[in-house]
C-alpha cells in the first residue's frame, strides 16, 4: 500500500530528484500519483470483497483457474507461478476454497500425487456473482473516479 495522501510537490521532488533519480522530476511525480491511485483502487477492491465475505486473493485464484480456456484445471505449481504471494499463503487459500466447495480437487492419470484444481459449480457461480462489482470498481478507477 501507498499511504501518502498528500503527494510531494514538483518543486520538492525536483530538489532531490536531480541528485538521485535517473529521470525528470515530473516523471517521479507521475509515478507517485500512479502509486496513490493504485493503492486507493486496491483498498476499494479489498473493501468490496470484505463486504461480500470474500477476499481479493480467493477471487484471484478463481480467476487464474477460470482464465485458462484450454484447461479445466490447474496444478498447484501453475497457480503459484501466476500469483504474487508465498506458497504457504496459496496453500491455505486453496484449502479454504476446497473447504467452501468453491474448488474441486482432481487427481490426473495414474499418478495420484498429480493434483489438479478446478472450479466447482459453486465456485463458478460465486465468481460470476462478484464480477459486476469488481468490474464497476475497475471501471471507476479507469475513469479516475474516487467514489
Amino acid at each position: 500500500m501507498f499511504f501518502l495522501k498528500d503527494l510531494p510537490t514538483p518543486a520538492m521532488t525536483s530538489k532531490y530528484a536531480r541528485f538521485f533519480a535517473p529521470v525528470e522530476p515530473e516523471q517521479i511525480v507521475g509515478v507517485l500519483a500512479d502509486l496513490r491511485r493504485a493503492s486507493l483502487t486496491i483498498r476499494r477492491l479489498e473493501a468490496y470483497f470484505r463486504e461480500n465475505d470474500f477476499s481479493l486473493l480467493r477471487f484471484l485464484i478463481l480467476i487464474i483457474i477460470d482464465r485458462e480456456p484450454e484447461k479445466e484445471a490447474l496444478q498447484f505449481s501453475e497457480i503459484v507461478e501466476k500469483v504474487d504471494v508465498s506458497k504457504p499463503v496459496v496453500t491455505r487459500t486453496i484449502k479454504s476454497l476446497l473447504e467452501d466447495d468453491l474448488l474441486m480437487l482432481r487427481c490426473e492419470g495414474s499418478d495420484k500425487r498429480m493434483k489438479m484444481y478446478a472450479l466447482s459449480k459453486e465456485g463458478r457461480s460465486r465468481l460470476e456473482s462478484l464480477f459486476p462489482g469488481y468490474f464497476k470498481l475497475l471501471g471507476d478507477a479507469a475513469e479516475g473516479e474516487s467514489s
